[in-house]
Protein backbone atom coordinates (compact mmCIF):
# COMPACT_ATOMS: atom_id res chain seq x y z
CA UNK A 1 0.00 0.00 0.00
CA UNK A 2 1.69 3.59 -1.05
CA UNK A 3 1.92 6.11 1.66
CA UNK A 4 2.30 8.90 -1.01
CA UNK A 5 0.64 11.85 -0.30
CA UNK A 6 -0.87 13.60 -3.13
CA UNK A 7 0.65 17.10 -3.99
CA UNK A 8 -0.12 19.60 -6.62
CA UNK A 9 2.91 20.87 -8.75
CA UNK A 10 3.24 24.42 -7.51
CA UNK A 11 2.59 26.35 -10.54
CA UNK A 12 2.94 30.20 -9.78
CA UNK A 13 5.27 31.97 -11.87
CA UNK A 14 5.05 35.36 -9.72
CA UNK A 15 3.97 37.45 -6.49
CA UNK A 16 2.42 40.19 -6.41
CA UNK A 17 2.17 42.06 -3.52
CA UNK A 18 -0.09 44.92 -2.37
CA UNK A 19 1.79 48.55 -1.30
CA UNK A 20 0.03 48.19 1.74
CA UNK A 21 2.37 44.70 2.85
CA UNK A 22 5.34 45.84 1.68
CA UNK A 23 5.23 49.00 4.06
CA UNK A 24 4.17 46.20 6.63
CA UNK A 25 7.05 43.85 6.22
CA UNK A 26 9.46 46.56 5.69
CA UNK A 27 8.62 47.89 8.83
CA UNK A 28 12.02 46.41 10.91
CA UNK A 29 9.96 45.82 13.75
CA UNK A 30 7.65 43.51 11.84
CA UNK A 31 8.32 40.06 13.11
CA UNK A 32 7.27 37.14 11.42
CA UNK A 33 2.93 36.52 10.36
CA UNK A 34 0.98 34.80 8.02
CA UNK A 35 0.37 36.79 4.48
CA UNK A 36 -3.25 36.47 2.98
CA UNK A 37 -4.04 36.85 -0.70
CA UNK A 38 -5.51 34.87 -3.87
CA UNK A 39 -4.24 33.11 -7.00
CA UNK A 40 -4.50 34.37 -10.50
CA UNK A 41 -4.44 30.65 -11.88
CA UNK A 42 -4.96 31.94 -15.74
CA UNK A 43 -1.30 34.27 -15.11
CA UNK A 44 -0.05 32.13 -12.69
CA UNK A 45 0.34 34.88 -10.68
CA UNK A 46 -0.13 34.98 -6.23
CA UNK A 47 -1.63 38.12 -5.06
CA UNK A 48 -0.56 39.12 -1.68
CA UNK A 49 -3.15 41.69 -0.58
CA UNK A 50 -2.92 41.16 3.54
CA UNK A 51 -0.02 40.73 6.02
CA UNK A 52 -0.46 40.64 9.46
CA UNK A 53 2.26 40.21 12.92
CA UNK A 54 1.91 37.78 15.35
CA UNK A 55 2.09 38.71 18.46
CA UNK A 56 5.32 39.70 19.98
CA UNK A 57 7.28 38.55 17.23
CA UNK A 58 9.27 41.40 16.98
CA UNK A 59 10.44 40.61 20.35
CA UNK A 60 11.60 37.35 19.73
CA UNK A 61 13.58 36.59 16.59
CA UNK A 62 12.16 32.57 16.79
CA UNK A 63 12.61 30.32 13.45
CA UNK A 64 12.48 26.87 14.64
CA UNK A 65 8.55 26.73 15.41
CA UNK A 66 6.84 30.23 15.12
CA UNK A 67 4.79 28.16 12.19
CA UNK A 68 3.42 25.51 15.01
CA UNK A 69 3.06 27.58 17.71
CA UNK A 70 -0.47 27.17 19.14
CA UNK A 71 -1.26 30.79 19.84
CA UNK A 72 0.24 31.97 16.26
CA UNK A 73 -1.56 28.66 14.69
CA UNK A 74 -5.12 29.98 16.26
CA UNK A 75 -4.15 33.59 15.65
CA UNK A 76 -3.83 32.51 11.38
CA UNK A 77 -6.88 30.60 11.46
CA UNK A 78 -9.06 33.12 13.05
CA UNK A 79 -8.06 35.51 10.37
CA UNK A 80 -9.05 33.45 7.58
CA UNK A 81 -11.99 32.55 9.41
CA UNK A 82 -12.68 36.14 9.47
CA UNK A 83 -12.35 36.87 5.73
CA UNK A 84 -14.14 33.92 4.77
CA UNK A 85 -17.76 35.12 6.59
CA UNK A 86 -16.93 38.86 5.03
CA UNK A 87 -16.48 37.24 1.84
CA UNK A 88 -12.92 38.83 0.98
CA UNK A 89 -12.16 36.03 -1.23
CA UNK A 90 -8.38 35.84 0.10
CA UNK A 91 -7.34 32.70 1.64
CA UNK A 92 -3.90 31.63 4.15
CA UNK A 93 -1.09 31.95 1.56
CA UNK A 94 1.87 31.26 3.69
CA UNK A 95 4.70 33.59 6.06
CA UNK A 96 6.72 35.73 5.67
CA UNK A 97 9.65 36.57 8.06
CA UNK A 98 11.90 39.05 8.97
CA UNK A 99 15.67 38.01 9.66
CA UNK A 100 18.39 39.75 10.89
CA UNK A 101 20.69 36.62 11.84
CA UNK A 102 22.28 36.02 7.51
CA UNK A 103 20.35 33.85 6.00
CA UNK A 104 20.15 32.00 9.03
CA UNK A 105 16.31 31.34 8.73
CA UNK A 106 15.66 27.77 7.44
CA UNK A 107 14.90 25.10 9.99
CA UNK A 108 13.50 21.61 9.82
CA UNK A 109 10.31 23.11 11.65
CA UNK A 110 10.10 25.93 9.19
CA UNK A 111 10.25 23.69 6.19
CA UNK A 112 7.83 21.02 7.12
CA UNK A 113 5.46 23.50 7.55
CA UNK A 114 5.77 25.01 4.64
CA UNK A 115 5.50 21.14 3.26
CA UNK A 116 1.68 20.75 5.09
CA UNK A 117 0.60 24.14 3.98
CA UNK A 118 2.23 23.58 0.40
CA UNK A 119 0.09 19.72 0.73
CA UNK A 120 -3.05 21.93 1.38
CA UNK A 121 -2.13 24.45 -1.22
CA UNK A 122 -0.24 24.80 -3.55
CA UNK A 123 0.84 27.92 -4.24
CA UNK A 124 2.07 27.94 -0.10
CA UNK A 125 5.10 30.78 -0.34
CA UNK A 126 7.51 31.88 1.78
CA UNK A 127 8.30 36.11 2.35
CA UNK A 128 11.73 36.65 3.89
CA UNK A 129 13.01 40.44 4.06
CA UNK A 130 16.33 40.23 5.10
CA UNK A 131 17.65 42.77 7.02
CA UNK A 132 21.23 41.66 6.77
CA UNK A 133 23.12 43.36 4.45
CA UNK A 134 20.64 45.49 2.65
CA UNK A 135 22.28 48.76 3.02
CA UNK A 136 19.13 50.90 2.17
CA UNK A 137 16.85 49.13 0.36
CA UNK A 138 14.53 46.55 1.13
CA UNK A 139 16.11 42.67 0.15
CA UNK A 140 12.54 41.19 -0.02
CA UNK A 141 12.48 37.42 -1.67
CA UNK A 142 9.83 34.94 -2.41
CA UNK A 143 10.17 31.29 -1.90
CA UNK A 144 8.40 28.01 -2.50
CA UNK A 145 9.36 24.52 -1.96
CA UNK A 146 11.76 22.94 -4.92
CA UNK A 147 8.90 20.05 -5.79
CA UNK A 148 11.43 17.61 -5.93
CA UNK A 149 12.16 18.26 -2.51
CA UNK A 150 8.31 17.64 -1.98
CA UNK A 151 8.30 14.30 -4.25
CA UNK A 152 10.34 12.54 -1.43
CA UNK A 153 9.55 14.53 1.62
CA UNK A 154 5.58 12.90 0.59
CA UNK A 155 6.69 9.70 -0.02
CA UNK A 156 7.55 7.90 3.45
CA UNK A 157 8.82 4.77 1.71
CA UNK A 158 11.71 6.41 0.43
CA UNK A 159 13.90 7.67 2.61
CA UNK A 160 15.89 11.11 3.01
CA UNK A 161 19.59 9.09 2.13
CA UNK A 162 22.59 9.74 -0.16
CA UNK A 163 20.94 7.61 -2.91
CA UNK A 164 17.61 9.15 -2.93
CA UNK A 165 18.86 13.02 -2.97
CA UNK A 166 21.61 11.97 -5.88
CA UNK A 167 18.14 10.59 -7.74
CA UNK A 168 16.32 13.80 -7.01
CA UNK A 169 19.15 15.95 -7.88
CA UNK A 170 19.09 17.81 -4.54
CA UNK A 171 21.50 19.66 -2.89
CA UNK A 172 22.23 22.58 -0.79
CA UNK A 173 21.77 24.76 -3.24
CA UNK A 174 18.02 24.48 -4.06
CA UNK A 175 15.72 22.98 -1.36
CA UNK A 176 14.28 26.69 -1.92
CA UNK A 177 13.18 28.11 -5.18
CA UNK A 178 12.74 31.91 -5.92
CA UNK A 179 9.39 33.21 -6.95
CA UNK A 180 9.80 36.59 -8.54
CA UNK A 181 7.68 39.56 -6.71
CA UNK A 182 6.38 42.23 -7.99
CA UNK A 183 4.47 45.70 -6.31
CA UNK A 184 0.89 46.51 -6.86
CA UNK A 185 0.01 50.16 -6.80
CA UNK A 186 3.88 51.44 -6.77
CA UNK A 187 2.79 54.70 -7.32
CA UNK A 188 0.52 54.71 -4.00
CA UNK A 189 3.61 53.31 -1.90
CA UNK A 190 5.62 56.42 -3.53
CA UNK A 191 2.92 59.09 -2.44
CA UNK A 192 2.66 57.36 1.09
CA UNK A 193 6.60 56.92 1.27
CA UNK A 194 6.90 60.61 1.06
CA UNK A 195 4.56 60.88 4.27
CA UNK A 196 6.01 58.36 5.91
CA UNK A 197 8.21 58.27 8.99
CA UNK A 198 11.94 58.35 8.97
CA UNK A 199 12.29 54.62 8.86
CA UNK A 200 10.05 54.26 5.57
CA UNK A 201 12.04 56.85 3.39
CA UNK A 202 11.00 56.06 -0.70
CA UNK A 203 9.87 53.67 -3.27
CA UNK A 204 11.82 53.34 -6.04
CA UNK A 205 10.36 52.49 -8.94
CA UNK A 206 12.10 49.31 -8.84
CA UNK A 207 9.95 48.65 -5.33
CA UNK A 208 12.68 48.86 -3.20
CA UNK A 209 11.85 50.55 -0.22
CA UNK A 210 14.96 53.08 1.96
CA UNK A 211 15.02 51.43 5.51
CA UNK A 212 17.55 52.91 8.09
CA UNK A 213 17.86 49.87 9.61
CA UNK A 214 20.85 48.48 11.54
CA UNK A 215 22.14 44.86 10.52
CA UNK A 216 23.93 42.94 13.28
CA UNK A 217 27.70 43.38 13.33
CA UNK A 218 29.92 40.66 11.03
CA UNK A 219 31.32 39.28 13.95
CA UNK A 220 27.89 38.52 14.93
CA UNK A 221 27.48 37.14 11.75
CA UNK A 222 30.59 34.79 11.69
CA UNK A 223 29.55 33.20 15.13
CA UNK A 224 26.58 32.19 13.74
CA UNK A 225 28.16 30.46 10.48
CA UNK A 226 30.74 28.79 12.81
CA UNK A 227 27.57 27.22 15.13
CA UNK A 228 25.40 26.68 11.51
CA UNK A 229 28.75 24.56 10.96
CA UNK A 230 29.21 22.58 14.26
CA UNK A 231 25.75 21.15 13.56
CA UNK A 232 26.19 20.33 10.71
CA UNK A 233 29.59 18.53 11.69
CA UNK A 234 27.54 16.60 14.77
CA UNK A 235 25.17 15.62 11.66
CA UNK A 236 28.36 14.47 9.66
CA UNK A 237 29.68 12.61 12.60
CA UNK A 238 26.10 10.72 12.91
CA UNK A 239 26.43 9.89 9.06
CA UNK A 240 30.28 8.93 9.42
CA UNK A 241 29.28 6.30 12.40
CA UNK A 242 27.08 4.78 9.97
CA UNK A 243 29.46 3.98 7.38
CA UNK A 244 32.08 2.82 9.60
CA UNK A 245 29.37 0.30 10.46
CA UNK A 246 28.62 -0.41 7.05
CA UNK A 247 32.52 -0.89 6.16
CA UNK A 248 32.96 -2.95 9.06
CA UNK A 249 30.06 -5.79 8.53
CA UNK A 250 30.69 -5.62 4.24
CA UNK A 251 34.04 -7.02 4.93
CA UNK A 252 32.85 -9.58 7.59
CA UNK A 253 30.21 -10.28 4.63
CA UNK A 254 32.77 -10.98 1.96
CA UNK A 255 34.74 -13.12 4.05
CA UNK A 256 32.12 -15.22 4.97
CA UNK A 257 31.09 -15.41 1.20
CA UNK A 258 34.41 -16.58 0.79
CA UNK A 259 34.76 -19.36 2.92
CA UNK A 260 31.61 -20.92 2.14
CA UNK A 261 32.37 -20.95 -1.56
CA UNK A 262 35.16 -22.66 -0.46
CA UNK A 263 33.15 -25.18 1.19
CA UNK A 264 30.81 -25.19 -1.97
CA UNK A 265 27.89 -24.06 0.65
CA UNK A 266 25.08 -21.27 -0.05
CA UNK A 267 26.22 -17.98 -0.59
CA UNK A 268 23.25 -16.04 0.69
CA UNK A 269 24.38 -13.95 3.27
CA UNK A 270 21.04 -12.75 3.37
CA UNK A 271 19.61 -16.00 4.11
CA UNK A 272 22.27 -16.71 6.74
CA UNK A 273 20.50 -14.29 9.31
CA UNK A 274 24.07 -14.00 10.65
CA UNK A 275 24.26 -10.26 9.30
CA UNK A 276 22.41 -6.83 9.14
CA UNK A 277 24.05 -3.86 7.31
CA UNK A 278 23.28 -0.73 9.58
CA UNK A 279 20.33 1.14 8.22
CA UNK A 280 21.44 4.57 6.83
CA UNK A 281 20.19 8.03 8.84
CA UNK A 282 18.16 10.29 7.37
CA UNK A 283 19.91 12.89 5.43
CA UNK A 284 17.27 15.67 6.07
CA UNK A 285 18.79 17.71 8.51
CA UNK A 286 21.87 18.01 6.88
CA UNK A 287 20.32 18.77 3.38
CA UNK A 288 18.17 21.68 5.39
CA UNK A 289 21.72 23.01 7.53
CA UNK A 290 23.77 23.02 4.48
CA UNK A 291 20.85 25.22 2.65
CA UNK A 292 21.11 27.32 5.54
CA UNK A 293 25.06 27.49 5.58
CA UNK A 294 25.07 28.43 1.62
CA UNK A 295 22.35 31.37 2.80
CA UNK A 296 24.48 32.60 5.49
CA UNK A 297 27.62 32.19 3.05
CA UNK A 298 25.86 34.71 0.24
CA UNK A 299 25.17 37.01 3.02
CA UNK A 300 28.27 37.52 3.99
CA UNK A 301 29.97 37.72 0.47
CA UNK A 302 27.28 40.33 -0.25
CA UNK A 303 28.29 42.53 2.71
CA UNK A 304 32.23 41.71 2.56
CA UNK A 305 32.37 42.50 -1.44
CA UNK A 306 33.21 45.54 -1.26
CA UNK A 307 35.72 45.24 1.15
CA UNK A 308 37.41 41.98 -0.42
CA UNK A 309 37.79 43.98 -3.25
CA UNK A 310 39.81 47.11 -1.79
CA UNK A 311 41.80 44.09 -0.36
CA UNK A 312 42.54 42.94 -3.58
CA UNK A 313 43.45 46.27 -5.14
CA UNK A 314 45.90 47.25 -2.11
CA UNK A 315 47.34 43.80 -2.13
CA UNK A 316 48.10 43.72 -5.69
CA UNK A 317 49.36 47.64 -5.59
CA UNK A 318 52.38 46.11 -2.93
Amino acid sequence: MSTKTAIQKPSTAAVQLDASVIFKIANPTAGNGPVYGFTDTDADVLHISKAFAFPNSAQHENYDNFTKLKSNVRFTSDHAEAFKRAEDGVEFLGWYLTTKTAGRFLTTQLVDSLYHQTVKNSSTLLLVNNQFNTGNDLNLKAYRLNESFLKLYSNQEERFVTKNLQENKLNYDNLLVEVPVAVHSNSLASLSAARAPAHLATVAASANLVLNNKHESIGNAFDHLLDQIDDLNHDLNNFNYFQRNQTRETTKIKQWVKQQEAKGADTNWEKSGQFKLPYEPSRFENYVIGNSIRGTCADLYGECEAELLKASVVEKSL
